[in-house]
Order: structure tokens, then sequence, then C-alpha cells
């Protein structure tokens, strides 16, 4: 019996969330709010690499204050999320750029090839 290899249907990841969601629920919080600062503080702690302790610190002062993830993130782990997201377009826009110059050069480079080989 030892042996046997049990599959269970529920991941760690859901059995963490759904651990950390019952723990706050049972300390007075709403469900909802719970859920939501969770979701999104999961998505941020694998972006920015946070860890779990301050993570949870973080999800504690949103849910005392009644306030979003973002500011605790801020004032606990020194990450500006808002400044981040705002950050991204523009970074996208720098990124398309640099790619369509990199192909017209590449594009102008196989042209050249391509002339110097029947040069020769």
């Amino acid at each position: 019996m030892a042996d046997t290899d049990i599959n269970s249907e529920i991941s760690d990841e859901e059995t963490k969330k759904s651990t950390y969601i019952h723990m706050f629920t049972g300390m007075g919080y709403d469900k909802s709010k719970v859920e939501k600062i969770w979701n999104s503080l999961e998505k941020l702690m694998k972006q920015f690499e946070i860890p779990f302790e301050k993570a949870m610190g973080c999800m504690i002062y949103a849910l005392k204050y009644d306030c979003g993830i973002e500011i605790p993130l801020r004032n606990i782990c020194g990450i500006n999320v808002g400044l981040v997201q705002k950050s991204i377009p523009v970074y996208q826009k720098e990124m398309v750029k640099c790619f369509g110059i990199a192909l017209a050069g590449g594009l102008v480079y196989l042209l050249a090839d391509s002339l110097s080989k029947e040069w020769e």
C-alpha cells in the first residue's frame, strides 16, 4: 500500500491557494477580496521573484488596510507595479523598432551577399 502512487487531481499551487484563502477568510476577511488579491499577488510573485514571506506580508497589509496590492508591494518590497505596467508599452514599441531595424539590416546584408556572388 505504501508503494502506491497517489495521483491527485489538485496541484500543489491549488492546495497552497486553497489553504491560504481559507486561512485569511478564517481571520474574518472577505473571500472575494482574498481571492482577488491572491490571484494578483501570485502572478507578481513569479514575475518579480518576491519571496513568499514578503508576499504574505503584502497580502496581510492589503487586507488590513483595504487597499490594492500595489501599495504594500511598493512600501514593503520596493516594487512599483504601476510604473512597470506603464513602461511595458514603451518597451514593446522599442522592441518592435529594434526588430524592424535588425530585420532591415539582415535583408540588406542578404541582398549585398547575393549581389556580390553574382559579380564573382
